[in-house]
């Protein structure tokens, strides 16, 4: 298969085509976008693949021209306020402690949660970032001799979705094998003997061929969806919200920039606060089963912030479809499903979908394997969907009563069955790795585990210091144990003695 087309720009559509063309430069890959796209976002918290991706010298990029382009800032957790009731709050660091001491021995994840649960600390403020956050920090700092040391860093960033998005489609044009349709998709055609798609018309009347096709359509769900129907997965029965009102604030004179996303519970869902480096991205998501538009505003005027006279309102669906594979079409990004804003999964998952598609199943497509690579990517994506589900739809159970909606979740009814049983688990032993189930590819893994659900069961009550103690006590290396956390704190107190701000690690990747 040599002709690849992507359907849709945008962050998916140009991460696609950059992703192919640098993996597959014998391949032409087309990218069908119109010019008068409308704008999705107003600024975007992701996960570390971002880095990984504009760090990746397969694909080109510049991190310095990312952060010069894009309005880019460090992001080294979610800071959550209110979530447990007013005046409440918890850090959710995104790096993983064992990183930094596993020259020393290969400790086990919850060894060290343990060890911290057991002495009555809260997880993520014993973590170096939960540090680096209340400080406005990054994991950038300075060696005895002045200089910046960047070796250690894991962090992870906020940037303006569409610079980004115009960004990518700079490079991807540079690409010999890359070229843009500026228009439309209006229909599609079906090849009689194989039910592949042969070719997609514009709506100029353009036939564009093609031997595979990406689907980055968005909500909008053009291609795959229309050409082969599969069944939608909702999620509305554990992801109550569906709606985001979005806007922008300027940064508060004399206040730091922080280096980290806010989300903030309210009566109707959550309002997330995200920095880049010329204003905050600020949206309330709600669930329109118990308010509406109106009252979502009235809620953000009682909080003291504005959203204009007629602010714009997303309306989403969360949930995916059955199949994001069939034939010779692969929905990438939205156009295969959403869960919502909550850590950051939209993007992440792109990531996990193009590193599935180009490192293991493409270099092997053709016509004739294209249904068996298809039946098992697709379960490796659903694999990865339920996961992201059962991590963000367990915040909510954090006992807050205060509202319907949130009396609602706290109900047996909105949590998942799998969450159910964990939940009922960790009522009487501590947190293990085994109480997850990763996927892992030849790559990586792409689901999460205890790393990444750690903070939030500490701050939830799912870290019972009994447990945790005797896990300490009857673990089989408790002295190490003990010596490698002193260690990782010695890492951990001199990164953040001498740790960058925001503003002057952004200046060192500028100029680097």
């Amino acid at each position: 298969m040599k002709d690849i087309v992507v359907v849709g720009g945008g962050t998916a559509g140009w991460m696609a085509a950059i992703a192919v063309a640098s993996r597959f430069p014998d391949k032409v890959v087309t990218v069908i976008e119109p010019d008068a796209i409308p704008p999705i976002g107003v600024g975007e918290s992701v996960t570390g693949v971002v880095m990984s991706f504009v760090k990746d010298p397969l694909h080109g990029l510049s991190l310095r021209d990312f952060f010069r382009r894009c309005d880019v800032t460090f992001k080294a957790g979610i800071w959550y306020k209110d979530w447990r009731g007013p005046g409440t709050d918890y850090l959710s660091p995104i790096d993983s402690p064992p990183d930094y001491f596993r020259n020393f021995y290969e400790c086990h994840v919850e060894d060290f949660y343990a060890l911290m649960a057991a002495g009555g600390d809260r997880v993520g403020d014993a973590q170096l970032y939960g540090r680096l956050m209340r400080a406005h920090r990054t994991d950038y700092f300075r060696n005895p001799n002045g200089a910046v040391n960047d070796r250690l860093a894991q962090v992870s960033c906020h940037f303006d979705s569409l610079k980004f998005g115009g960004w990518l489609k700079e490079h991807g044009l540079g690409r010999p094998n890359v070229r843009r349709v500026d228009d439309a998709i209006a229909g599609f055609d079906l090849d009689p003997e194989t039910g592949f798609v042969a070719k997609v018309r514009t709506k100029s009347g353009r036939d564009v061929p093609g031997d595979f096709f990406f689907d980055c359509t968005g909500f909008h769900r053009l291609l795959l969806a229309k050409a082969y129907r599969p069944g939608w997965r909702s999620y509305a029965d554990h992801i109550r919200v569906d709606s985001a009102i979005p806007f922008f604030q300027p940064y508060a004179p004399g206040r730091p920039m922080p280096t980290y996303t806010t989300a903030t519970a309210m009566p109707h869902g959550w309002m997330w606060q995200i920095p880049t480096q010329s204003r905050l991205g600020r949206g309330y998501v709600f669930s329109s089963r118990y308010v509406d538009a109106a009252g979502a505003v009235a809620d953000l005027r009682a909080a003291g912030l504005e959203p204009g006279d007629d602010p714009r309102v997303l309306r989403f669906e969360p949930g995916r479809l059955e199949r994001q594979w069939v034939n010779n079409v692969c929905a990438v990004g939205l156009s295969g499903g959403f869960v919502e804003p909550l850590e950051s999964s939209t993007i992440h998952g792109m990531y996990v979908q193009l590193r599935l598609l180009t490192d293991l199943y493409l270099p092997h497509l053709t016509r004739a394997s294209a249904r068996i690579l298809a039946d098992q990517y697709n379960a490796l994506v659903d694999a990865a969907y339920e996961d992201y589900v059962e991590f963000v739809s367990f915040h909510y159970h954090a006992g807050r009563d205060d509202t319907e909606f949130w009396r609602d979740y706290q109900k047996p009814a909105a949590i998942v069955p799998r969450n159910q049983a964990r939940m009922e688990k960790w009522r009487h032993a501590f947190p293990v790795r085994e109480d997850f189930h990763p996927v892992y590819t030849q790559r990586a893994g792409h689901t999460t585990g205890l790393v990444i659900w750690a903070p939030v069961l500490c701050a939830l009550g799912f870290m019972d210091r009994e447990a945790a103690r005797r896990s300490v006590e009857t673990g089989a290396r408790g002295r190490m144990l003990r010596e490698n956390v002193e260690r990782y704190v010695q890492v951990r107190d001199t990164i953040t003695a001498t740790a960058l701000t925001g503003p002057e690690a952004i200046r060192f990747c500028r100029e680097e």
